[in-house]
């Protein structure tokens, strides 16, 4: 276990001492670590989720960051990559371990998995995850639909940089965010951004149209009820 004086960011499961007061600064580290080694079909490999375990325990520190980002893709856009009843039986037991660990530390777990999950939302809910990242719409996760049966999850992303960011208008753009922000965070608990990274083909009009109106929208004042009267 760290001394308590130290500094340490936490990137994909590897320790990196700062020579920066963390505790000073403004921002606070994300803990990033790899899902896809609480998942792997051979009993040999048991070892890796242990591993990550104990790398939890090791560099855990609510006061760098409250939140971990675990992430294992588990779908592509239409279902899960594998049968549920093979991840209940093979990844899900080992993720709800590794989350009952973030949690002893009193950091929450944020799930990152890109596709269509709806055959196992309730299988995540069951692991104990604090929310889900990054909800692609083409993928039928839209965010709105999520918090309707999942109300007290930590939403982050839900606009759609496949489609609507590359090829939308601005107006567009501004449009799904705050139907999202009505739809999903009118009560908190959305981190709202694009369903992926701003990748090159983007333009920069949409990204700062995006950008602009969660600006304007994210603050839970009467934006999302305008919204509701159109």
């Amino acid at each position: 276990r760290l001394p308590p004086d130290s500094n340490v960011a936490v990137l994909n499961g590897a320790r990196r001492f700062q020579k920066a007061n963390c505790q000073g600064s403004r921002g606070r580290v994300v803990y990033e670590f790899r899902g896809s080694l609480t998942f792997n079909g051979l009993p040999g490999n048991l070892a890796l989720n242990w591993a990550e375990i104990q790398r939890v325990h090791e560099t855990a520190d609510s006061t760098l960051s409250p939140v971990a980002l675990v992430f294992a893709d588990q779908a592509d856009k239409n279902q899960t990559l594998f049968s549920p009843a093979f991840l209940r039986r093979e990844f899900f037991p080992r993720l709800r371990k590794l989350v009952e660990a973030w949690h002893s530390h009193g950091i929450k777990v944020i799930f990152h998995s890109d596709g269509n999950l709806w055959r196992v939302l309730d299988d995540f809910m069951a692991a104990g995850i604090d929310g889900l990242n990054p909800l692609e719409p083409l993928s039928h996760m839209y965010a709105g639909d999520v918090r309707r049966c999942y109300h007290d999850w930590i939403l982050m992303g839900g606009i759609d940089a496949s489609q609507l960011l590359v090829f939308g208008s601005e107006e567009g753009v501004r449009a799904a965010v705050r139907k999202t922000v009505s739809d999903a965070g009118a009560n908190g608990r959305l981190w709202l951004g694009s369903s992926t990274e701003i990748h090159p083909a983007v333009p920069v009009r949409n990204a700062l149209a995006m950008w602009d109106e969660i600006e304007q929208c994210g603050y839970y004042h009467d934006c999302h009820n305008e919204w509701r009267r159109e």
